[in-house]
């Protein structure tokens, strides 16, 4: 193969094997009883430093890798959305048995089809709060750091930049 055409499989088709094959483990060791914590945060922590490593080496295009005094600030903020998320996500695990809507979750379900349901569960909720946060005001305010970046590369989705260059 040639390196060009290496370079472009790699471009696009890391991605989507990374993307795959985390996937797979977490579904295939939560099938097989691995315990969802650690194993989701430190498989999920692979994945994402694979592709920030994969940028790094092959970056889309190379003015994308300089750097605008916003990686340190970027990867805090990561960090620390993970962590809410993480404790939220205790929370709700803690106090779900003392909720009853009469709603259950279809368990019956095989593992995809499950998978499948919290994508899409959770594709609408993030696009919802997105959206809301497109339109309220108030939300806006914190929502367009999201947008400032300068630059594109993996955090830019995950973070937005929060430090602008002095």
């Amino acid at each position: 193969m040639k390196p060009k055409n290496t370079k472009a499989l790699i471009r696009y088709g890391s991605y989507p094997l990374i993307l795959g094959a985390t996937a797979i483990v977490l579904f295939g060791g939560l099938a097989a009883g691995w315990p969802y914590f650690p194993t989701v945060p430190l498989i999920v922590a692979a994945a994402l430093a694979s592709v920030g490593l994969l940028e790094r080496r092959l970056p889309f295009h190379t003015a994308w890798q300089q750097d605008h005094r916003d990686s340190v600030c970027d990867a805090i903020h990561a960090v620390v959305n993970l962590a809410v998320l993480l404790t939220v996500h205790g929370i709700v695990a803690a106090l779900a048995p003392l909720w009853s809507a009469g709603v259950r979750w279809p368990d019956q379900w095989p593992l995809w089809a499950q998978a499948l349901a919290v994508g899409v569960v959770l594709d609408f909720s993030l696009y919802s709060i997105h959206w809301v946060s497109h339109r309220v005001d108030w939300l806006w305010r914190f929502h367009a750091i999201h947008h400032s970046s300068e630059r594109l590369y993996g955090q830019t989705g995950n973070a937005g930049t929060l430090c602008r260059p002095g």
